[in-house]
């Protein structure tokens, strides 16, 4: 009897173990992915700094039209930004 009752104990704490571990790997995989996000990110900004400055020290351009192609820059990076965040949370419903 008393071999019985350790055997369901430590299969329990074997199933809790083993919860943990997978609870912890998926723990690191989110803040991986936090982190890729975020550096992704980063650079999007950066990039779009540089062009941005790129526009401003344009002879080319007036200064309407550097305004213009400024304004036109930043709403596609929002495009684009919503569309990747769209993306982001369609795989996430469909994981869940």
């Amino acid at each position: 009897m008393c071999w019985h009752i350790l055997k369901c104990v430590q299969s329990s704490k074997n199933v809790s173990v083993r919860r943990l571990d997978e609870s912890g790997k998926l723990t690191r995989s989110e803040r991986r992915a936090a982190v890729c996000h975020l550096t992704h990110s980063n650079r999007n900004y950066r990039n779009l700094v540089d062009e941005i400055a790129t526009i401003v020290k344009s002879p080319a351009l007036s200064d309407v039209g550097k305004v213009k192609k400024i304004n036109e820059l930043i709403e596609e990076h929002e495009k684009q930004k919503y569309e990747i965040e769209q993306e982001k949370i369609n795989l996430f419903e469909s994981l869940n």
